[in-house]
């Protein structure tokens, strides 16, 4: 918790801390994120009606279930990255954190969800540091990750698109060396105190000395996450028409950098239409454009699905720890 100083200014911001906290509070905030999630699955449906007669469903349902397993392989690498960073959480306690803090992303800019995932780690006891080191290289490798995954399709970008990616990349792997993240964090707590936010400032202190095969290690894991990302657009494609195991490495670069540039395009809420549209057009030399089409609405449905259903999960395990807490005192 923040320490009160005794200035006007603290005390307004500590009241306004408890304030935020309440579960009254908290519950409508993710309730009210819910309901845009919700939003968002109606105005995918446009012409899915007519499109569902051609569709394979045993293949639906083999897309939807290695979602459902890359959902909770996702969360297992936030848990690895915390424990690799020295915080013992539980996969539950994770689990609460991840899910729930995915629903922030369907709100343009995804400031919410960067603000979920601090606000429930700190829930949970998780220093202002650990918290920001996770988020930075967590985001960072997902997205190195994603790229060196797109290279089967990166000639179906635009030159600008496609050095774009590269640039952006490489400028993340700087961003996350040790080094240069320990410059980033002090810069960040000089602002904080110029601020008089001393208290929050000293959470920061120095980012944790991670070691390289900390680094190879996630990289590793989020390259099989992207693996399941393609393999659900392969079978997504295979309900529609018949199609090769060659078409898989192009499943793989439209799934990865499809998400990734429909994340960094702010406007877009949850990459809505950006994922859609790019994703389609890296797909359709390896089949129809129309069958790339449908397979990323029918992607783009499952994920909401899914963002609905583990986010809500989350919630409760997390209200529900919360009051096993209070019960022990």
């Amino acid at each position: 918790m923040l320490q009160e100083t005794g200035t006007p200014s603290e005390t307004r911001r500590s009241g306004l801390r408890r304030w935020l906290t309440k579960p009254a509070v908290q519950t409508a905030y993710f309730v009210a994120l819910l309901a845009v999630t919700a939003y968002s699955l109606v105005r995918e449906q446009g012409d899915l009606p007519d499109l569902f007669s051609r569709l394979d469903w045993a293949m639906v349902g083999l897309a939807a279930l290695v979602a459902v397993l890359d959902t909770l392989f996702y969360v297992y690498i936030q848990h690895t990255i915390y424990r690799g960073m020295g915080v013992r959480l539980t996969f539950r306690q994770v689990f609460s954190i991840v899910c729930p803090s995915q629903l922030g992303k369907y709100v343009p800019g995804k400031v919410l969800m960067a603000g979920n995932y601090y606000l429930l780690s700190r829930q949970v006891g998780v220093d202002a540091r650990e918290i920001g080191s996770s988020f930075l290289v967590s985001t960072a490798l997902w997205i190195v990750s994603a790229v060196l995954c797109s290279l089967p399709g990166l000639a179906s970008l635009s030159p600008v698109l496609r050095l774009g990616s590269v640039l952006l990349a490489v400028a993340l792997l700087v961003t996350i060396h040790p080094r240069v993240l320990s410059r980033l964090f002090r810069v960040l707590a000089w602002a904080l105190r110029k601020l008089k936010l001393g208290s929050l400032a000293g959470r920061f202190g120095e980012p944790l000395a991670l070691p390289y095969s900390f680094y190879l290690r996630t990289l590793l894991l989020y390259l099989v996450a992207w693996a399941g990302v393609g393999l659900q657009v392969w079978l997504l494609v295979a309900a529609v028409q018949p199609v090769g195991a060659a078409a898989l490495p192009v499943s793989l670069a439209a799934g990865a950098i499809g998400t990734v540039v429909g994340f960094v395009a702010l406007f877009a809420p949850g990459g809505i239409g950006v994922r859609e549209g790019l994703g389609a057009v890296i797909l359709a030399p390896a089949t129809a454009a129309e069958p790339a089409l449908l397979a990323f609405v029918l992607l783009r449905v499952m994920t909401v699905l899914a963002d609905l259903a583990f986010g809500g999960i989350g919630l409760f395990l997390g209200r529900r720890e919360k009051r096993e807490r209070a019960g022990q005192r």
